[in-house]
């Protein structure tokens, strides 16, 4: 399942990516921040929340049974009818 990433996911999202982050370093720059501590990843999902109320940017956490194993957004940054 594709869904919109809830405050309460925040600890999967961390282990997920403290799992991931060497793999995920070559491809994304915010790799090179981590780890984050706890309370920055759940204030970062909050920021994704409210980008997503506002229409600016929609994140993404790929479940499998309530188990996160992925992630993906849309950012509108191509222009006013583009999302990459």
């Amino acid at each position: 399942m594709v869904r919109r990433y809830a405050s309460t996911n925040a600890t999967q999202l961390q282990q997920a990516i403290i799992e991931s982050v060497q793999h995920l370093a070559p491809w994304m720059p915010w790799a090179a921040l981590e780890p984050l501590k706890l309370s920055d990843r759940e204030e970062l999902i909050a920021k994704w929340a409210e980008q997503w109320d506002r229409g600016e940017a929609f994140m993404f956490g790929v479940f499998r049974d309530e188990v996160l194993v992925g992630g993906c957004g849309l950012n509108k940054r191509v222009g006013a009818h583009g999302l990459d």
